[in-house]
């Protein structure tokens, strides 16, 4: 797994996680033909970062990406 989290001196902090998904469990969503899995403590992180940071989410332009 890749990861990567950087925090500015403005309070800002960016996450990007690439992983291969997991072949044992069942998806919680499926978009696009795609499994989508929802990670432990997801919503406390979110929790977490909606409470102490300007939270942004974008995508890649290429269309690939775009789910």
């Amino acid at each position: 797994m890749d990861t990567i989290i950087t925090k500015s001196l403005s309070e800002k902090l960016i996450i990007d996680i690439v992983s291969p998904p997991p072949k044992d469990l069942k998806s919680d969503k499926n978009i696009s033909k795609r499994a989508i899995f929802k990670r432990p403590f997801l919503d406390d992180f979110l929790r977490f970062c909606f409470q102490r940071f300007e939270v942004a989410i974008w995508s890649s332009r290429i269309r690939f990406y775009q789910h």
